[in-house]
């Protein structure tokens, strides 16, 4: 049987439990995706902590036991003292890996227009989406932005995304439906249509699409979402 969404969500609290743990070594290291000893967790990166942590504390409340919470909190204090002493290792690091998970969600969406099978793996693979988006929010946070090339990449391969795309119910589980908000998360309500190729034609511009990864440019660049 398929874990439910809270089971999931105390899946991710196991997770964010052990990447605190390996955070120090981690932003002391040029590995991005950091391996780990635990069985059946995942690879510590910052952008899959800041999923789990933002879906935990956005459905804290309504999801957690009491016991749960205080794991959460203290996780998420131990996350904030080690991002205090280390903000220029974790802007590094976190810039890197905003360059890793466009390249990803690029190539999907170029599959998209020529596999029309690979509609099927939507609701695994849009969480590149969702990661790159608790990025740019954590970025903002600490006003620190990348630089506008890769924003407006972003904004390209949403909009070649619209072009096939299939408004709908919440894909994920939906306990964790008032942790995304339509308004933002607007791809994790629908699916790519099945006739994706007829639908984009803007796979050469993708293909030619050169848009430069330079280091993060600090305050004074907005958001361009």
């Amino acid at each position: 049987m398929l874990p439910t969404g809270k089971q999931k969500l105390t899946q991710d609290l196991k997770r964010i439990e052990m990447m605190v743990g390996e955070m120090t070594s981690y932003l002391g290291s040029e590995i991005l995706f950091w391996p780990t000893p635990y069985a059946g967790l995942t690879t510590v990166t910052l952008g899959s902590y800041l999923m789990c942590q933002n879906r935990l504390l956005a459905l804290r409340s309504s999801a957690l036991n009491a016991l749960a919470q205080d794991r959460l909190d203290v996780a998420v204090a131990r996350f904030d003292r080690l991002l205090y002493y280390n903000t220029e290792e974790f802007k590094q690091k976190i810039g890197r890996e905003l360059e890793a998970r466009l390249r990803q969600w690029r190539e999907y969406v170029r599959q998209l227009a020529r596999e029309e099978s690979k509609a099927n793996c939507y609701e695994a693979e849009v969480e590149s989406r969702v990661i790159i988006e608790d990025i740019f929010q954590k970025l903002s946070i600490l006003t620190c932005y990348p630089e506008p090339q890769i924003a407006e990449e972003i904004e390209q391969l949403d909009f070649n995304l619209r072009q096939c795309w299939q408004p709908g119910k919440f894909i994920w589980p939906v306990e964790w439906q008032p942790a995304y908000p339509q308004a933002i998360y607007w791809w994790l309500y629908g699916q790519p249509q099945s006739r994706v190729k007829a639908r984009i034609n803007t796979v050469e511009l993708l293909e030619n699409s050169s848009f430069p990864f330079t280091k993060l440019a600090y305050a004074g660049i907005g958001r361009m979402s």
